[in-house]
């Protein structure tokens, strides 16, 4: 779990995958990235539970059913910005 006063390699790694959502969903704002889960990285993750209607009964805490969407939202933006075969019908991607 993680909340504000938390620090650490855990915490970097949840702000900086919040600050590439951040990069679709504008509606979240972006972190420093320092390991240090201050009220910003709070406020960050109460807007991604808002949007994406993630009810931990916890609003901006990281407990895991937050973390899972945060990391599933993530990886489709991630796998979305990744050329592939076939992604761009009609293109060739060398």
């Amino acid at each position: 779990i993680l909340r504000q006063g938390a620090s650490g390699d855990d915490v970097r790694v949840l702000q900086e995958y919040l600050n590439y959502i951040t990069t679709v969903y504008t509606e979240i704002p972006p972190v420093s990235v320092t390991g240090n889960y201050g009220s910003a990285t709070a406020g960050a993750v109460t807007a991604f539970q808002r949007l994406f209607g993630v009810d931990s009964g916890r609003e901006g805490v990281v407990g895991s059913l937050t973390w899972d969407a945060i990391t599933d939202v993530y990886e489709d933006i991630y796998r979305g910005n990744q050329a592939s075969e076939g992604q761009f019908p009609g293109y060739t991607i060398s």
